[in-house]
């Protein structure tokens, strides 16, 4: 009796675990995977040819929450030109599609990491697609070969223990055969 009903848990268990998904962070992604959707996020639906930019920031979006049933990126308008979800998926937004500066008239690109919370750090498959990203715009003409300075603002700054508008060294993201 007792081997039935570990059969039926087990049974149960694969079949939620089939119909609804973990949402889990996305750490398992393949570092090729996360490069490709990088690259792909840098050259697909640009408006004319690219153009130079001077540095990189990286921003702390607004917190959300991995409990909705659909989590997608928040805006496709506001002021930055590339957005990182929770689970580690990159969206462009028409800044970044029509290679315009942000109204503050900075000349840098910028990226929203969305957080779970005030405090948490970036998660590993966030941190990736920021690497990801780097990368693949260091291959975009007329940039090749150019060391994007990449400025954390205020709040990463302080999640990382870092001094504001501190500027790190972002090597590019290695891929086995990439």
């Amino acid at each position: 009796m007792l081997g039935f009903l570990v059969a039926a848990m087990t049974g149960t268990s694969l079949l939620l675990g089939w119909m609804a998904p973990s949402t889990a962070p996305a750490a398992e992604r393949a570092l090729t995977t996360i490069l490709e959707d990088a690259r792909q996020a840098v050259v697909k639906g640009v408006v004319g040819g690219p153009r130079r930019w001077h540095g990189l920031e990286v921003t702390a979006g607004p917190v959300v929450s991995l409990s909705g049933t659909l989590l997608t990126a928040s805006s496709q308008v506001g002021g930055f030109h590339f957005e990182v979800d929770l689970l580690g998926r990159i969206v462009p937004t028409e800044h970044w599609l029509r290679q315009k500066s942000l109204p503050e008239g900075s000349d840098s690109i910028r990226i929203q990491i969305l957080r779970q919370g005030p405090d948490h750090p970036m998660s590993r498959a966030q941190w990736d697609c920021v690497r990801a990203l780097v990368t693949a715009l260091r291959e975009m003409p007329p940039h090749q070969q150019t060391d994007f300075p990449v400025q954390l603002d205020a709040t990463w700054a302080d999640v990382y223990g870092l001094t504001r508008e501190s500027t790190i060294h972002i090597g590019p993201l290695a891929v086995a055969g990439g």
